[in-house]
């Protein structure tokens, strides 16, 4: 597994702190650089602010008393794909969520670097999460 994520720069957003950290563990040893983990919508907004390249975000659904829905809608407005990490079905989730990758809780380090490298990448990627066209 190491090596399968290098170079590539990957939010992500967690507030469990031990799941936070065995996510970002997994991800380092897959070769990625994490940005984070965020455990709020407000610290991972201001985040963004100065991450400067973010090319995946790994979204926890719910955070605490708010959803992860306006760090969704941030990042996809700049292309980037969302994972979503999630223990919800997808009739579940909420409407702008809909539809995007996820990987179900609870998952392993394969799953996760797997779901991750079959995210569309690039900044043409359309509401669902899959490449669209540039035109």
């Amino acid at each position: 597994m190491a090596g399968e994520l290098a170079g590539q720069r990957v939010l992500v957003v967690e507030d469990n702190y031990i799941l936070a950290t065995a996510l970002a563990e997994c991800l380092e040893n897959a070769g990625a650089e994490v940005i984070g983990p965020c455990p709020s919508v407000a610290t991972t907004l201001a985040l963004l602010e100065n991450a400067g390249r973010v090319d995946a975000a790994v979204l926890d659904v719910r955070l605490e008393c708010e959803t992860s829905e306006p760090i969704a809608a941030r990042v996809r407005e700049d292309g980037i794909p969302v994972l979503l990490m999630t223990g919800f079905d997808e009739g579940m989730l909420p409407a702008s969520l809909q539809g995007l990758p996820r990987c179900t809780k609870p998952f392993d380090t394969r799953t996760l670097v797997d779901a991750l490298q079959g995210i569309p990448q690039g900044e043409h990627a359309d509401a669902t999460g899959r490449a669209g066209s540039s035109g």
